[in-house]
């Protein structure tokens, strides 16, 4: 997804990797696709492959953005999706939409140009009920980036981290807190966030008691997130399923365990996901994230 953005960049002549690589991300997250920047395109669904047209044809701040049936072959919530991001660009750029959905016109745009057999038949302003128009919550404007031309080419990689916590991690700060501490889920989640904004990484979250659906955070982190922080909890010690899950997509993994597992019970001291990972942490309590957050930025 990021090349695919990218490369309409270097086709002006834009060579500056710091320059393309903040452009890509602006736009990404304005389309809300940001997430997937590492996704290859033929895993994207119809609503997200139109969500990447849509930030390729701004990345380069047209004055003008013409839109072709943007939302064909789209069912009605994507549809929706798709026409509110068009709509914010309306905000600030002069977009002409060209459909056969009359409805679709009629909701959004302001000025309508009717066309049959090659001839325009009408052209009107077109008076939108203010109570009926769709809002985002972030407004996407597309400013002016500079060139720094004294910045290295250097390449560019951008990082993510899934932060995975498995089965009775939600319970933080309440079972066995001589053990685990007093501090919560969300208090970790907290940490790490401000740990990543000093590292430069984006990193997100998820929770789960069960095996299956941890197996498909997993999964879906392929093409999404260039390394993983997991603290299984006690799937730790017999979750194959989760080892295999994490063989299959081969991104590197820490695992990290609040306690030191190799001083306590017995049945602890072994962990059947570790093969799969490039290191685990153990012991160093809520440090112990921030460790591996650090050394997959690293790498």
């Amino acid at each position: 997804v990021f090349d695919n953005i990218a490369i309409s960049l270097r086709m002006i002549g834009l060579k500056n990797k710091k320059e393309i690589e903040k452009r890509v991300k602006y736009v990404l997250e304005a389309v809300n696709m940001y997430r997937y920047r590492n996704r290859p395109a033929n895993m994207l669904s119809g609503g997200e492959k139109q969500r990447v047209a849509i930030a390729r044809a701004i990345v380069k701040n047209p004055s003008i953005v013409i839109a072709d049936e943007p939302t064909g072959n789209l069912d009605s919530k994507n549809s929706l999706e798709i026409m509110n991001i068009i709509k914010a660009i309306s905000k600030e750029k002069l977009v002409i939409l060209v459909t056969h959905e009359v409805d679709l016109a009629k909701f959004y745009a302001t000025r309508i140009v009717e066309i049959q057999d090659g001839k325009v038949i009408n052209d009107y302003k077109n008076e939108t009920k203010e109570s009926l128009e769709y809002r985002l919550e972030n407004k996407i404007y597309l400013k002016d980036f500079k060139d720094i031309n004294n910045l290295k080419n250097e390449g560019y990689m951008i990082y993510g981290t899934n932060v995975i916590n498995g089965v009775n991690l939600n319970m933080l700060g309440i079972r066995e807190v001589g053990i685990y501490g007093d501090s919560t889920l969300k208090s970790l989640e907290e940490r790490l966030k401000k740990k990543a904004i000093d590292i430069n990484v984006e990193v997100d979250f998820f929770q789960s008691n069960f095996e299956g659906e941890i197996v498909e955070k997993i999964h879906e982190a392929m093409g999404i997130y260039n390394g993983i922080v997991i603290n299984p909890g006690a799937f730790t010690h017999y979750s194959y399923a989760i080892r295999d899950a994490l063989g299959s997509v081969k991104i590197d993994t820490i695992e990290v365990h609040i306690s030191n597992i190799h001083k306590r019970e017995e049945f602890r001291h072994t962990s059947v996901i570790v093969p799969e990972c490039i290191g685990q942490i153990c012991g160093l309590g809520f440090k112990g994230y921030e460790l591996a957050l650090e050394a997959l930025a690293e790498r």
